[in-house]
């Protein structure tokens, strides 16, 4: 998938609307544009199975994903490879 970067000043204007309207220790390190998120078919955000992939543990996407093949995305970003 070809996502374009965030560019460097939409990052820091988020990050400063964050830290206004919320707290500094609200302010992520870092602020990633993904090309989809996992939804169920009642049309709501899954959260926990991308924690896992992350954390490196191995998930099964079940039949109550309206999307499951975007998992493959969080399965290998460079840029957590930093963190």
């Amino acid at each position: 998938m070809n996502v374009d970067r965030l560019e460097k000043s939409l990052i820091d204007r988020i990050k400063i609307a964050i830290r206004q309207q919320l707290s500094a220790r609200h302010v992520p390190g870092l602020i990633l544009q993904i090309p989809d998120i996992p939804y169920t078919i009642n049309m709501k955000k899954v959260e926990v199975p991308i924690r896992r992939i992350i954390e490196g543990r191995q998930i099964h996407a079940t039949g109550s994903l309206a999307n499951p093949d975007c998992l493959d995305y969080y399965r290998n970003i460079p840029e957590l490879n930093k963190w």
